[in-house]
Parts: structure tokens; sequence; C-alpha cells
């Protein structure tokens, strides 16, 4: 019999698997005994099986090298927040109506995220065929020639046509996030998945404060005071994020290295005594085992959990720049940048030590499901700050100590991006099927960014517009859906992620 990898699902042996019940084959006899210590060790222990078993040493230049090639896109995600609003603005589009400023933004927005979801999978499949690494660096260059577009847009039609660009041509988190969980196992896996939200919270803080610091150098820096840069304000930012990711796409280049064979999934048959392997019919197979009830349950919340980050990334942006007798906060570019800079920043320096010995510490389930919940009164938060600020002013301190306090309630939540990595790659039917998995996973994630940003947005222009439950209905219906997440976190998320599982696939 072939010892290749067949492309059924892995399944630990089980008493009823034998049909005979007096069976007393040693090999019958360990299986059975071995399931029953793992149930056993189950119910009594919050730990993940294998967290025993001495640490493999973290392969730290190939996870470097993959988490650098993730940092791109964070930027180029939150380059635009700390000036959309002005350059929606200066589009000439809103004619004077501030609630206008929140359709326009949303929609600018999810841009990127609605092609992003179109193309994401795609990547994912291509990369299981023909290999990561050349996924990668295409969507490196991609990014940058696409960024370098958006800085040269003047109108509506060309600011939203090269937005999308960006989403379509980075397919690089689902591929990246697949050769995570091929370069480690369940002993160090924790530890390379806790950078990533270390990774998105560095690109957090880089893009919101490139963005609002180099937005309209010309007239902020003597250098750039001409006519060229005053014509294209927001080129210079761009030109910084391109560069970022020029760097990923060199250092994939030389240092990035394929972990494993691509090309055709292989099914072997447990009946079949030949050594020749059976290929399987690619489509078939991706459709028929894929989509199990244990990666559904998985992807159901992550898109919960996706739907609430990009809403509240989007919302923040424009409650900030929004002015306070409109429900917001009327902060100008660079303070926005700052605000939102500085949170990623400290977000990112909490999870690097925070993660890993929580997950180790902790049941994986209940620790998401606790980060889930710290979201309902980070939303809740948003009219409280409005009310102050309009009754007591933007200088009262009890407007600023409530806007630290909300968003240190998001900490949490790079903690839940975390878990749910590791919950989806060990969801991933086989190891030839990892790389589509964290695909699909990925395409959820950006169309939520797609439905999230311009539903957010629009939903807070119409409340102020027309004064829905006194403005205050889109941080109801947030709250409201931060609500289901927990509960679908509890009742719909494995136990166990099954990181054994997810070294049977070739770690």
């Amino acid at each position: 019999m072939s010892t290749r990898r067949t492309s059924q699902p892995f399944r630990r042996p089980s008493l009823e698997q034998c049909a005979c019940s007096d069976c007393d084959e040693p090999e019958h006899l360990a299986a059975t005994e071995s399931e029953n210590t793992l149930h056993e060790n189950s119910e009594t222990s919050p730990l993940l099986a294998g967290t025993s078993a001495a640490r493999t040493p973290l392969p730290k230049l190939q996870v470097a090298g993959l988490l650098l090639v993730l940092l791109p896109e964070s930027v180029t995600s939150t380059l635009i927040y700390p000036f959309i609003v002005q350059l929606v603005r200066s589009l000439n589009i809103v004619k004077g109506d501030p609630a206008a400023v929140g359709y326009y933004s949303g929609l600018i927005e999810s841009c990127f995220f609605v092609t992003e979801a179109i193309f994401v999978f795609f990547w994912a499949m291509i990369s299981d065929r023909i290999g990561r690494k050349p996924v990668v660096l295409f969507g490196s260059m991609g990014l940058a020639i696409a960024l370098l577009g958006f800085g040269f847009s003047t109108s509506l039609f060309t600011v939203m046509a090269s937005r999308a660009l960006q989403g379509a041509l980075n397919g690089n988190t689902g591929v990246v996030r697949a050769m995570l969980a091929e370069v480690t196992d369940s002993t160090n896996r924790a530890q390379a998945y806790s950078f990533t939200p270390i990774v998105w919270a560095s690109g957090s803080t880089l893009g919101p404060l490139v963005g609002g610091m180099l937005a309209g150098p010309a007239k902020r820096f003597p250098g750039f005071n001409n006519a060229f840069w005053a014509s294209h304000p927001y080129l210079l930012p761009c030109i910084a994020a391109g560069a970022l990711s020029l760097t990923a796409f060199f250092s994939t280049l030389f240092f990035i290295k394929e972990v494993s064979s691509y090309g055709t999934i292989v099914s072997t048959s447990e009946h079949d005594s030949s050594d020749t392997p059976t290929y399987a019919d690619p489509a078939k197979t991706r459709l028929s085992l894929l989509l199990t009830p244990r990666l559904i349950s998985v992807l159901i919340n992550h898109a919960l959990l996706a739907i609430l980050d990009h809403s509240y990334i989007a919302l923040v942006a424009v409650f900030l720049a929004t002015p306070i007798t409109s429900g917001g906060l009327g902060l100008d570019p660079l303070q926005i940048g700052i605000i939102l800079g500085s949170t990623g920043l400290i977000h990112g320096v909490l999870q690097s030590f925070c993660f890993a010995p929580l997950y180790r510490a902790f049941d994986p389930k209940r620790l998401y499901t606790f980060c889930m919940a710290m979201i309902i009164p980070a939303y809740a938060c948003f009219p409280i700050i409005n009310i102050l600020a309009r009754s007591k002013g933007l200088a009262y301190p009890g407007v600023w100590v409530l806007v630290v306090f909300q968003l240190l309630l998001l900490l949490p939540s790079y903690t839940a991006f975390s878990a749910m990595f590791i919950f989806i790659s060990c969801a991933a039917p086989t190891k030839e099927l990892l790389g589509t998995t964290n695909g699909v996973a990925q395409t959820i994630f950006s169309s939520m960014g797609a439905i999230g940003p311009a539903g957010v947005t629009s939903l807070f222009a119409a409340s102020q517009e027309h004064h829905l439950l006194n403005g205050h209905l889109v941080y109801i219906i947030m709250c409201i859906i931060g609500a289901i997440s927990v509960l679908c976190g509890h009742y719909l998320l494995p136990e166990n992620p099954g990181e054994d599982i997810l070294d049977e696939y070739g770690h």
C-alpha cells in the first residue's frame, strides 16, 4: 500500500471502526486505548494536545519573512483612514452635506475588500497547484503598482478603480497563513500565529501614521511646496506604502523557501493493495472535501469576527473626523493618525507577550468567546463619547479617558484573531487543501470588509441625518451583532482546535 497522504480527511481510529467486538488485534486495542485516553484528557484538561511535548524551535527566518509579507496589506487597508473624509470632500461630490461623507467614504473603503474577496480564493487555489512563493511575489509587486495608481487618482472613478485593483492583486494573506501552518507544528504554532495580529497591529500603526503625517505634503513640508504635490496630496503616503510592498517582494524572492510540494491532490484507498496512487479530480475534491461541518462552523465565527473588526475600523475613522454636532469628534487627519497608530502599537506590543501564554493556559474556545464579548462595550462607548463632547467640550478630560478606554477594549480582538487563525488551519480537511482552506477564510474576511465599512458608515450617516434613535441606531445594531458572535463562538466552535490532526498532515 502506498504511504502517501490521501485526500481523505484524517480520522482518529476508534472501536467502532473494528467489525469484531472481541477483537484482540494489538493495533486495534492500542487505537481504542489511545482514543479513550484522548476523550478523558479532553474532558479534564483545558490544554491543547501536544503542549506537554518538547517545543520545536521556531523557524525564525521563515516566519519573519512571511510576517513581512503580511505587513503591507494591513498598512494599505488602514493608510487612507486619516484622510478619507478630506479625500471625499476634495472630490466635490458631497455638495456641502457632512452626513453624505459617510456614504462615499464607506464605498471607497469597501472597494479594496470587494475585489480581494473575489480574487483571494483564486490565488489560494493557484498556490495549492503551482506553489505559494510565485503567488506571494505577484501579489507584492501588484500591490505596489496599485498603490501608485491610487496616489495619482483625482476623481471618484479613479480612486475607486485603483482601490479595487489593490484588493484584486493582493492575495497574500490566505497563502501566507497556510505557509505558517506548514512551517510549524502543535508545539510552536501558537507562538507563530501570535505574531500575525502583531503584524496587523504594526500595520495599523504605520498605516494611519504614514497616511496622516504624509498626506498633503505641499502644505506641510517646504521641499514639496509646488503644483505637482498640491494636485496629488495623497501620493506621498502611497509611495511610502508601495516601498514597503516592494521590500516584501524582495524579501520573499531571496529568503522565503517553499516548504511543500504542490500539484495534484493524491488519493490512495485504504483497501487498495496497489502502490499506484489515484489522482482525484481537483474540482470535485475541493467541493466535496472542503466544506465540512467543522470548517463551516469555524468560518461562521470568522465571518462575524471579521465584520465586527472591519466595521469598527471604518466607523472610528469617520467618527473621529465628523464634527461634534454631527455625531463625531471633529479631529484633523494628523490627530486621527496619531490615535489610530498609537492604538495599533499598544495592541501589538501587548499581544506579543499575551497570546501564546494565554492560548496554552486556557481553553481556546472560552478564550475566543471572552475576547469577542469585549467588542460589545467598545461599540457602546461611541455615543457616550459624543454626548460628553457635546455637553462638556472636546477639552474635557473625561472625553479622552473614555477614548483611551474604548481603544483598549479592542485589545482582546487581536487575541481572537490569533485563536481563529489556528481554528481555521486545523479545520482544513487535508494537507493538500490547507492553502485553499485559508483562501476561503480570507475570502470571507474580505467579503465582510466589503460589507462592513460600507454598511456601518452608511448606517452612521443615516442615523445622524434622520436622527434614528437620537443618532445611535448604528451602535445598537453593532452591539447586537457582537452578542450574536459571542453566542456563535460558544455553541458552534469545536472544543479543541485539533492541532494534533494538523500535525498529521505533514509535521
